[in-house]
């Protein structure tokens, strides 16, 4: 990937995540031995991060990659949840059994 192509990879995915995960990014940026200038308002914290050498910004798009994966198991874990709790809670069924088969195969 182009630098200028990570760079803004990097901007859309952040601007995308939790506030949670948004400070687990600055705590990347602030336990790094390099010197990272952070702007700080009444919006937020702002990063030029094209002042970020290349290992800075591999670390990023790692955690990036890291919380991709941790949202799509996530929504495959809730998905999975729902189907279990339609299929279980919802009905009026006295023999689970069977509905436990049928929901196997389904998943």
């Amino acid at each position: 990937m182009e630098k200028i192509q990570l760079l803004e990879y990097i901007r859309q995915q952040v601007e995308l995540m939790s506030k949670h995960n948004q400070i687990e990014v600055l705590r990347l940026l602030n336990e790094s031995e390099e010197i990272v200038t952070l702007n700080e308002n009444n919006y937020g914290i702002f990063v030029n991060l094209s002042d970020l050498s290349d290992n800075l910004l591999e670390k990023i798009n790692n955690y990036i990659e890291y919380w991709k994966k941790q949202e799509h198991n996530l929504k495959h874990i809730e998905h999975k949840k729902q189907t279990y709790k339609t299929i279980f809670f919802s009905n009026n069924i006295k023999d689970n059994s069977k509905v436990y088969n049928n929901a196997e195969q389904s998943i």
